[in-house]
């Protein structure tokens, strides 16, 4: 079994006996026109993010907030997301917010991902707490998870991960 439930493993946490430190952090997206040239790349700096579509349109991110599960855009998130990236790119005229997004990280307290074997568990693992990288480390996490499984360790170095962190053991 593997619990890559993103926040929502606390829900499931009684199955395996243990607890999994994993917190709902939201994070918001603006899809924004530009104007000016067509963005083909995309940048980050600091907590600001501009993903480029190659068109006059942008997503824009940048904010973390501890709200819970709820998951309603709010007006300081947008401002939060307009300051920053406009630092990130001055020059930028953003003619009009198409949208705004909300959505939930599965953070950790020490902000790592909990990649292993569940305490006391041959067949159970965790894949979790990825963060505002969650989309990045997927591909590393299915691997290790799927050796986890089926052999009991991974090759890939993910010591700093393991769930055992948080319980004192080896």
């Amino acid at each position: 079994v593997i619990l890559a439930t993103g926040p929502w493993v606390t829900e499931f946490r009684h199955w395996i006996g243990c607890d999994i430190p994993i917190e709902p952090v939201r994070g918001e997206l603006l899809f924004v026109k530009v104007t000016g040239s067509p963005v083909q790349h995309s940048y980050a700096w600091r907590a600001a993010c501009i993903y480029g579509t190659g068109a006059n349109e942008l997503w824009l991110g940048g904010n973390e907030e501890r709200a819970g599960f709820d998951t309603t855009p709010t007006e300081a998130a947008r401002s939060e997301i307009l300051k920053k990236t406009s630092e990130l790119m001055p020059g930028m005229v953003i003619d009009r917010v198409i949208n705004q997004i909300s959505g939930l990280r599965p953070m950790a307290p020490d902000d790592l991902p909990i990649l292993g074997l569940a305490p006391g568990w041959s067949n159970v693992c965790l894949a979790l707490g990825g963060g505002r990288k969650g989309m990045l480390y997927g591909p590393a996490m299915g691997l290790a998870s799927a050796e986890f499984v089926m052999n009991g360790a991974t090759s890939l170095p993910v010591s700093a991960c393991l769930p055992t962190r948080f319980t004192g053991e080896q």
